[in-house]
């Protein structure tokens, strides 16, 4: 995988806070190629290890921050919220949930209204999203003898 440096092109946002976390944590800034020795090595890459270890694998420190939210966010929908660590994300980790808003479960269809939110452990960044989805439930034959 190459890097490739970033220009912040866009006349209508700044992402310039975005940038320097992102340079906080990861070799950016010349184009190389990255390894995955050279991006374990780099102290950005340690930085973050002991940033998932004290939010994620600290209980103490989990329950306080993590399950407080969640609990927090149950007692505002009045509904349950599901969360967990997200490490997915790059590998840069983050708290990852959601909470169903709205279900209608039929014999022929599911209908469903979800928030799923996402934040981020190295910086101040968050995202929310509304999700509608639907599932058919279609009858079908098995081949199998």
């Amino acid at each position: 995988m190459y890097l490739h440096v970033f220009k912040n092109q866009y006349r209508d946002h700044d992402f310039t806070l975005i940038l320097d976390v992102i340079k906080e944590y990861f070799p950016v800034g010349k184009p190389r190629r990255l390894t995955s020795k050279t991006v374990a090595s780099s102290p950005g890459f340690k930085k973050v290890s002991k940033l998932v270890n004290s939010e994620y694998l600290d209980e103490n420190a989990y329950r306080d921050k993590w399950e407080k939210l969640t609990s927090h966010l149950e007692g505002v929908f009045k509904k349950p919220v599901g969360g967990h660590p997200d490490l997915m994300g790059g590998g840069s980790g983050g708290f990852s949930g959601s909470v169903l808003i709205e279900e209608d479960n039929q014999p022929d269809f599911i209908r469903q209204k979800r928030l799923q939110f996402y934040i981020s452990i190295i910086g101040p960044f968050f995202s929310i999203q509304g999700i509608d989805s639907s599932i058919a439930r279609l009858p079908m034959e098995s081949r199998l003898l």
